[in-house]
């Protein structure tokens, strides 16, 4: 493996007849992604973020891997009503999902100061009515259409980490980023259920399984249940391979989950060699 990334150089290994790239100019003030997925039209749609010092917006992407272009679908700032005051909705976080129609849902978070700031301080200025975060919103984009959507701000002031929709029941699995909780927004009623915490904070990877349930984990890496016909939370009592927190973003819950055309959920863990695969 220590042949294997030592440079740029190195990636010549991989076939270049394969291989499609998209560098972005430096001077772009964006410096982060965070979100994307592959779409039914094989293309890949992610989101441009910024974080910490630039006061920037997210921006939603497209990139077509054989003409290797990338286009702009849509700003956030023009679909949400931003306030030239507050911390900045800069980000698609673990979101970007497709609906049975081909339409795409999202949800923002916050990593990036208002222009008033020395750096972002979502956590100091959390109550603040004109220089805090709003709240993170929920957005539905149409590719066949161009249109962007903004459904609103379904928890005040928290910002939505990352997000997961769940066809069985034409809802939106959503997780806090500063208080931990579990949230559920019905698209067909527009309500919103609080499930409590379900983390210490900074959890964010939601999964459905193969048997149409909810999946997820703690921070700190305890694995649980959603039923989504009964609205209840199990706890699985197993936890992913736990190493004390050497720094504050530490992460021990899931990262990557797939459903295994054996009907298993696999799940790879955010640090350390975890893996699990889990039958319903």
């Amino acid at each position: 493996m220590k042949y294997t990334i030592q440079g740029p150089e190195d990636y010549r290994l991989i076939p270049m007849e394969g291989v499609r790239t998209y560098e972005f100019p430096l001077h772009h003030s964006h410096n982060a992604i965070w979100d994307s997925n592959v779409g039914p039209d094989g293309k890949l749609y992610f989101a441009l973020a910024s974080e910490i010092a630039t006061s920037g917006y997210v921006r939603f992407c497209r990139y077509d891997y054989k003409t290797g272009e990338m286009e702009e679908l849509f700003k956030i700032e023009d679909v949400i009503m931003p306030q030239d005051r507050a911390i900045r909705a800069s980000k698609f976080h673990s979101s970007i999902c497709f609906m049975p129609d081909g339409r795409i849902c999202m949800t923002t978070h916050t990593t990036d100061k208002s222009p008033r700031h020395p750096t972002w301080m979502c956590y100091a200025y959390y109550h603040h009515l004109w220089e805090g975060f709003a709240g993170g919103n929920i957005v539905i984009y149409d590719p066949k259409t161009g249109h962007a959507e903004n459904l609103g701000i379904p928890v005040p002031h928290e910002s939505i980490y990352g997000s997961c929709y769940e066809p069985g029941h034409n809802a939106i699995w959503f997780l806090g980023f500063m208080r931990g909780h579990l949230y559920r927004y019905s698209l067909d009623d527009k309500s919103v259920m609080d499930f409590g915490k379900v983390s210490e904070d900074y959890s964010f990877r939601l999964v459905v399984g193969p048997d149409g349930n909810m999946y997820g984990a703690s921070r700190t890496g305890h694995f649980y249940k959603v039923d989504t016909e009964k609205l209840e939370i199990k706890d699985l009592m197993y936890q992913f391979k736990h190493t004390p927190f050497e720094y504050m973003p530490r992460y021990n819950n899931l990262s990557i989950a797939r459903n295994g055309a054996d009907g298993k959920l696999y799940i790879a863990t955010m640090y350390g060699t975890s893996f699990l695969a889990y039958d319903p």
